[in-house]
């Protein structure tokens, strides 16, 4: 931790002075600094509770091209390995043809690599991806929270650029080929860190609820289904422990209570409460329904009805995308004269609201109300 600083001038590609009191100072120039790590979870929250916000607070941890795979157990069944490898072994050969090329290093012993230029098409597509992250940077913007790792993606993009350029034999300019293929990369190790420093930032109890969220939103789409067991999940899942499997499902389900009068229920509160409430040993049931509210990732839930009654899987396999469903109670029937009435008395009152938030303040309380709640869900849609 004490070193940080001055492995950010070496990856930086600054002059580095040594002071030494018992021997001679010197300085370094013209370094080159590449950083591969590889760390468990439980190491990693310990060097951050070691380090407190010095890692990110000196850009240190900005600079990584940062991973945060999900875990493939469960999903990795025997496979014979190939005979041979013929992309690897290309591969291995262009790295040592390049690490045979002679280093270019000047009289004093520092590297003097040539500078590589961009081409004015690569340029360009460079500052589209250097302006499009700096607008989500502002206050409110998608990338505020990890802004100091934004910060430093376009550089990155195009250190990956030359990277590709020198490994394809590429001599001169840095073209566009080359730069969107380095920018793509780039952009997803923005995605992961997002979710990285998102986890890391939150106690190991909602960590473990997020990705036990994640987890179920994905069961529920692979399996088109809207039920799992605490058993499947602990054989299955993300969380292992029957102690910190719970503690998971209480946060979520906390949460799912804090916001239940504030909006509607989202995918993830619907699988989780699915865990929570199935027993162990029951098994699945094909329920059908007349009416559906159907949950998205990419927008919001929609009310629809089938005819004849639906189950959970047709009802997924009618909308693309969709991934989880719920048979929204009594929806076989059309509603009452006074039912009906009372639905067109609740969008009135909503619609004469003079604002957005004051019609959602005005919805939400209609739904708050049990009766008024089901001629919404049940009736209106």
């Amino acid at each position: 931790m004490r070193n940080l600083a001055t492995l950010n001038q070496l990856w930086d590609g600054n002059r580095l002075t040594v002071d030494r009191k018992s021997s001679e100072s010197f300085t370094v120039r013209g370094a080159r600094l590449t950083v591969a790590l590889q760390v468990q979870e439980p190491t990693l929250r310990e060097f951050f509770k070691q380090s407190g916000a010095l890692a990110r607070g000196t850009g240190f941890l900005a600079r990584f091209l940062v991973a945060w795979p999900e875990s493939t157990q469960g999903f990795r069944p025997f496979t014979e390995a190939p005979a041979n490898w013929p992309n690897l072994a290309a591969f291995n050969r262009r790295i040592a043809a390049i690490l045979d090329q002679p280093v270019p290093i000047d009289e004093d012993g520092a590297l003097t690599p040539p500078m590589l230029p961009l081409t004015t098409e690569a340029k360009t597509a460079w500052i589209e991806f250097h302006d499009a992250i700096e607008i989500e940077l502002a206050s409110g913007g998608e990338l505020y929270d990890v802004r100091d790792v934004a910060s430093k993606s376009a550089d990155n993009a195009v250190r990956l650029a030359a990277l590709f350029h020198v490994f394809d034999g590429g001599g001169g300019a840095i073209g566009a080929e080359a730069f969107e293929s380095g920018g793509r990369i780039a952009a997803w190790h923005l995605t992961e860190s997002r979710q990285f420093f998102g986890e890391l930032a939150l106690p190991v109890e909602m960590a473990d609820a997020a990705r036990l969220d994640s987890w179920l939103i994905e069961h529920c789409r692979r399996e088109q289904t809207h039920f799992v067991s605490k058993r499947y999940v602990r054989q299955h899942g993300p969380l292992r422990s029957g102690d910190s499997l719970d503690a998971a499902v209480r946060a979520t389900l906390a949460t799912v209570a804090t916001h239940q009068a504030k909006s509607f229920p989202t995918v993830a509160s619907v699988a989780t409460v699915a865990v929570a409430n199935v027993p162990e040993d029951q098994p699945e049931t094909a329920i059908k329904s007349f009416r559906w509210l159907i949950h998205f990732t990419d927008r919001d839930s929609l009310m629809a009805t089938f005819t004849p009654e639906a189950t959970h899987s047709e009802v997924l396999a009618s909308y693309p995308g969709a991934v989880a469903a719920e048979p929204v109670p009594e929806a076989n029937r059309s509603p009452t004269g006074s039912e009906a009435a009372q639905l067109r008395q609740l969008v009135a009152a909503i619609y004469q609201e003079d604002t957005d938030d004051d019609r959602n303040e005005a919805l939400h309380a209609a739904l708050a109300d049990p009766d008024s709640a089901l001629v919404c869900y049940g009736y209106g849609g």
